[in-house]
């Protein structure tokens, strides 16, 4: 090791951000922000530092995360790579987390404006720490900083990630989020027997959905189950149907047929199958498309009023298509109710 490495910009700016010491480099497991002059000397005395390993971040294969005076320089005009505007200065932005048996979908909001989104795999013993490094890499990822986040907003069907997810937008965010369940204000009534026993992404879904039309409407959610939620047309969440997701309706069959394979949910050439694994994707997407169709026109019936009718969710556009019931598909419907309601709660 040469003394050269620690001289100049690199060790100064390595000796204010680091306390303890450089023998403490290869432990830490954050990045520290380090200028483009300072960036070189940084890695070189901690590359050098008595022939320990150098941490993740000095390796040169490494991108860093950028400051955000370096960020807006690496996208001209302050947008993202995804082409959005960069968050402002200081954190705006509000973390919504949708938690699902499947999967788990992160957004980014500034004000209505859906700046990106992010999927996740509902893992039931995923830890926090890793769920929470995992966020901070998909955020930067992104060109996001966490210090951009001002708050954030729960919705789950899954009991086991709430309090992992809690803990995730602690280490975010800085402070408790919003949990969507009982005594949450939402703005609107609830009419079912047992109210605490409805899913949080079902009451989510009925408010963003009203807030769009204004009026009586149904909600198609195809997820893990595939759920059909009725508002009435004076907002009143007034309860609906659960059915077994197409997914789980395609394991099923190939579980418990043993000479039927697993196929890719996905529209076959024609209705009349030539082929077994063709024979099965129509059954399956028709089929459930009759489903939809035959539960749309119970519920319409059954309300009295006319109802517009639409649907989210990762197969709603493909499932959608094949309907006469369905007229919208919304594919960031549960994101836009969580934020909808953390707006009502900030507002009480």
């Amino acid at each position: 090791m040469q003394s050269a490495h620690f001289s100049g910009k690199g060790a100064a700016a390595c000796r204010e951000r680091v306390g303890t010491g450089f023998h403490a480099w290869p432990a830490l497991a954050k990045p520290f922000r380090f200028s483009p002059e300072e960036l070189p000397a940084a890695k070189a005395a901690a590359q050098s530092y008595k022939g320990r390993p150098a941490p993740a971040w000095a390796q040169d294969d490494v991108r860093l995360p950028l400051p955000a005076k370096v960020r807006d320089h690496r996208h001209p005009g302050g947008k993202t790579a995804c082409g959005r505007a960069m968050p402002d200065s200081p954190a705006t932005l509000l973390l919504v987390v949708d938690i699902g048996n499947t999967n788990t979908v992160l957004g980014l909001y500034r004000g209505t404006e859906l700046l990106d989104h992010f999927r996740l795999e509902s893992r039931r013993g995923a830890t926090s720490d890793e769920m929470a490094v995992l966020t901070e890499q998909l955020l930067r990822h992104r060109h996001f900083e966490p210090s951009d986040v001002a708050a954030a907003v729960i919705a789950s069907v899954v009991p086991q990630l709430t309090p992992t997810f809690t803990e995730v937008c602690l280490r975010v965010v800085g402070k408790p989020p919003l949990v969507v369940g009982p005594g949450t204000r939402t703005g609107m009534p609830i009419h079912i027997d047992n109210p605490k026993e409805v899913g949080a992404d079902r009451i989510v879904n009925a408010i963003a959905a009203y807030e769009v039309y204004r009026s009586a409407c149904i909600v198609v959610d195809f997820g893990t189950a595939t759920t059909f939620d009725v508002i009435s047309g004076k907002g009143h969440y007034q309860g609906g149907v659960i059915a077994p997701g197409i997914g789980i309706s395609a394991d099923a069959l190939f579980t418990r047929a043993a000479k039927l394979p697993r196929v890719e949910i996905q529209r076959p050439p024609s209705v009349v199958g030539k082929t077994t694994v063709h024979a099965i994707q129509a059954g399956l997407l028709w089929g459930y498309a009759g489903l939809v169709d035959g539960l749309i026109a119970r519920l319409q019936a059954a309300m009295g009023e006319p109802a517009r009718v639409c649907a989210t969710g990762g197969l709603a556009p493909l499932i959608a298509a094949e309907t006469t019931g369905i007229e919208a598909v919304h594919e960031f419907l549960t994101l836009d109710g969580l934020r909808l309601i953390w707006e009502r709660n900030r507002e009480a």
